[in-house]
């Protein structure tokens, strides 16, 4: 677990819409979130206090574009690219070597059916992690993500969720519609190899609100 003192973290988002032609009916969003803090951090195990200026205090700091078109009778197709970023020092990603597009990075159909998705997104243990958490997807102030990411292995050769993939990539994903406040996603991640060695992994998570009208919120 890691204790803060003396911390101060600012977050800042914005959005911008641009819509297309009114015969299109089509729209592109820019939007992101900044959150730079400073303060003293001491680790579990470090043998001091460190001062710092740093990205990612809330929640990790991205910027990206989204975007929706009307296809007619109720079918929408939608792509995301959202890319990470550290603002104290102005560099691509969360981590070195960390991909451009690792937040979100696919194109998806819905309507009344629900919707799916193509490419990478959230993986399913992560949602449910930071929907009923207080301090949301913080890496820095939050001990149930700070735990819930220690990298792990087991012998069924499955490792725990790691800051570095807490989105699946190649994976096709089910989102059901919000029924009377109950939503789903299914998700499958391909394993892209020949034969049996790909890794595959399949996952899925369940909602149920007190207030049917904020499970849009979860897609």
């Amino acid at each position: 677990m890691k204790k803060n003192l003396l911390a101060l973290s600012l977050s800042l988002g914005g959005v911008l819409l641009c819509a297309g032609g009114a015969h299109a009916q089509s729209s592109v969003e820019v939007s992101g979130v900044v959150d730079v803090f400073a303060g003293s951090i001491k680790n579990s195990g470090d043998a001091g206090r460190k001062s710092v200026v740093d990205s990612g205090g809330f929640t990790t700091s991205w910027f990206g574009f989204k975007g929706t078109e009307d296809l007619g009778g109720g079918l929408k197709a939608n792509f995301q690219l959202t890319s990470f970023i550290k603002v104290d020092a102005g560099s691509q990603g969360r981590f070195a070597n960390d991909t451009f597009f690792s937040r979100d990075a696919n194109v998806s159909l819905s309507g009344s059916f629900g919707s799916v998705i193509l490419g990478r997104w959230m993986a399913p243990n992560f949602l449910p992690s930071v929907v009923g958490n207080p301090l949301g997807d913080s890496f820095t102030f939050s001990p149930l993500i700070l735990h819930m990411n220690v990298p792990l292995f087991n012998g069924t050769g499955w490792g725990a969720t790691t800051p570095s993939d807490t989105g699946w990539s190649n994976q096709l994903v089910y989102s059901t519609p919000n029924i009377g406040g109950f939503k789903a996603n299914l998700q499958y991640q391909f394993g892209e190899q020949a034969g049996n060695n790909g890794k595959k992994n399949v996952g899925a998570n369940f909602f149920l609100l007190w207030r049917p009208a904020d499970a849009d919120r979860l897609l």
